[in-house]
């Protein structure tokens, strides 16, 4: 069901030409494949969604995404690169910084140390 709505709304956006929540779309592929367990297309939707929010200048869309990442890196086994992700994206916020999504990304970073690998 929920790939069926995920695909109606990829299809929407092609069909209007409005791309400005993309990422968010792609980033939402990702969290469904990764509770699939289908570890490589997870990580390409997530990276895609980074990107693109990068390039659209969409910072909430950016942490959203690098917050699905580097919990699927955790996942992984990949905290390093995990935390690495986290931190810079974490770095570049002035404001906003009591908002659920920021602070779900800080409990995350948290985790990502812990890891062991810090």
């Amino acid at each position: 069901m929920a790939q069926a709505l995920l695909e109606e709304a990829f299809t929407s956006q092609e069909q209007t030409g409005e791309y400005w929540i993309h990422a968010e779309l792609l980033r939402l592929r990702g969290e469904l494949r990764a509770m699939e367990h289908r570890v490589e297309q997870a990580e390409q939707d997530f990276s895609e969604a980074l990107s693109t929010a990068r390039d659209q200048g969409a910072r909430w869309f950016e942490l959203r995404a690098a917050t699905g990442l580097a919990r699927h890196w955790l996942g992984l086994g990949r905290g390093q690169a995990a935390y690495d992700l986290l931190s810079t994206v974490l770095d570049g916020f002035t404001e906003g910084l009591g908002t659920f999504d920021f602070q779900a990304a800080k409990a995350l970073l948290a985790l990502c140390q812990v890891d062991g690998e810090r």
